[in-house]
């Protein structure tokens, strides 16, 4: 029952479009055991990262196969699974542990001037008087809420953007490792009918 506790150690922002730390991750293990077979397995969004890195790598992933497990593939899908009322526990849980990253962080991002976010540094002060005060992004009722007062926000993207961006399924057809996906028919989640096959 441990809750996800991420402290920004940099100014670097992160979300689930950037295989920056997938990659660095990657390049260091086959670089300290170059001879030695590498294998990715990812659950949920971290079976997504995978599949995205890659798609986008083709020929050129060090991975040798991939296992991934109820990863969700689209998250427009997603985002309208995680939101029916019998998944409310689901949905709490993880836009809980998004609220937590911020709470946590509240002081270092007063202070801390710029944050460097794709190619562009912005203060985050700034940030927080274009967004709306840090209270109404900790407000969130849903994780579609969060991500559209946070997330997008610092990206400079509408939702259905960021959802576009961040699922790996338009590059599944691009991966050129074997790769074994398994989803339960009833995950509350990813719904079966959408997924690639």
């Amino acid at each position: 029952n441990s809750e996800l506790l991420i402290l920004f150690i940099d100014t670097e922002f992160h979300d689930l479009t950037d295989l920056t730390d997938v990659a660095l991750a990657i390049d260091y293990v086959k670089q300290k055991y170059p001879n030695a077979p590498m294998y990715g397995l990812g659950i949920s969004f971290g079976g997504n990262m995978l599949l995205k890195y890659a798609g986008q790598q083709k020929e050129n992933c060090k991975l040798d196969s991939i296992v991934t497990v109820a990863n969700p593939f689209d998250l427009s899908v997603c985002a309208e699974q995680i939101h029916k009322p019998k998944r409310i526990i689901y949905h709490n849980r993880i836009l809980n542990s998004f609220k937590l990253v911020i709470k946590e962080n509240e002081e270092q991002l007063r202070k801390n001037p710029k944050i460097n976010v794709g190619m562009h540094e912005i203060c985050f002060k700034d940030l927080i008087l274009q967004l709306g005060v840090l209270d109404e992004i900790l407000a969130s009722k849903t994780i579609l809420e969060y991500d559209e007062r946070f997330t997008c926000k610092m990206r400079g993207w509408t939702l259905a953007e960021y959802h576009k961006r961040a699922g790996c399924e338009p590059y599944v057809e691009d991966v050129k490792v074997p790769m074994l996906c398994v989803n339960s028919l009833d995950d509350p989640v990813s719904e079966y009918k959408k997924l690639v096959h």
